[in-house]
């Protein structure tokens, strides 16, 4: 849901440089502002998200509850090793209910080829809902840009002075628990650097562009991030993404 971090990633990946190259140029197009942090650091999808979440599910969740991770430590190596696993990374919004909790969160997601999320290009979006009888729609187009962005903003001011409000029915508060959702992990570190008490996660590890490589088992989303933080004291440049599959 963010058209600067998909045109960064896929520059990058398409044009094989590194991201501060990305972004300038993103930065060049217009497409991100001269402070990006509210994109490459997800904060920009994690609102977004929040408000989608809150009207999907006819609740009202904290925002600040989320799990939200952004791309700004991504290298040129990572994405060589993505290539080779044959697998896209995407910016990517994830949420659910599960009864009477949410499940919400923001990260770098490493998908197969074939998914619909994958082939995104440029600074085009995607955001797709799974509804019980409907199964998967999608919805694509431009997300960055002065036309799609002063279109939007154009409507909405529309929709003010008309006086046009969705009428909502009382909405619940409900928690953000994202120790209900499980995957793998992609981690990469400085050599050296996973501390030994999370090892016990640890699936597989190996050795590319002189960094340590590390695929987690299936963990929580709450306990990955939770993770990160510790790791990141050890090594700041320190990149991992969700597996989807």
């Amino acid at each position: 849901m963010n058209g600067t971090t998909n045109y960064i990633l896929y520059n990058m990946e398409t044009k094989d440089i590194e991201f501060l190259e990305a972004l300038k140029q993103a930065q060049e197009l217009g497409y991100a502002e001269a402070n990006p942090s509210a994109d490459i650091d997800g904060l920009d999808v994690q609102h977004k998200c929040a408000i989608s979440a809150n009207i999907a599910f006819n609740a009202i969740i904290d925002e600040t509850e989320m799990d939200v991770e952004g791309i700004r430590r991504i290298t040129k190596a990572d994405i060589l090793y993505f290539k080779e696993k044959d697998l896209t990374c995407k910016l990517i919004a994830t949420a659910s209910r599960q009864g009477g909790s949410i499940t919400a969160y923001v990260e770098p997601t490493l998908l197969e080829k074939t998914e619909a999320e994958a082939i995104v290009p440029k600074n085009f979006n995607l955001i797709s809902l799974t509804g019980r009888m409907s199964g998967k729609l999608s919805f694509f187009g431009q997300g960055a840009g002065k036309y799609p962005t002063g279109d939007t903003i154009l409507h909405d001011i529309i929709d003010i002075r008309n006086g046009y409000c969705p009428k909502r029915h009382l909405m619940e508060l409900l928690p953000v628990d994202n120790g209900q959702e499980e995957h793998c992990y992609y981690i990469r570190l400085k050599a050296g650097c996973m501390a030994p008490d999370l090892k016990a996660a640890i699936k597989s590890e190996e050795i590319f562009g002189g960094a340590s490589v590390y695929i987690t088992k299936p963990i929580s989303v709450k306990a990955m991030h939770a993770m990160a933080k510790q790791l990141k004291e050890k090594d700041p440049d320190m990149f991992f993404a969700g597996m989807r599959n």
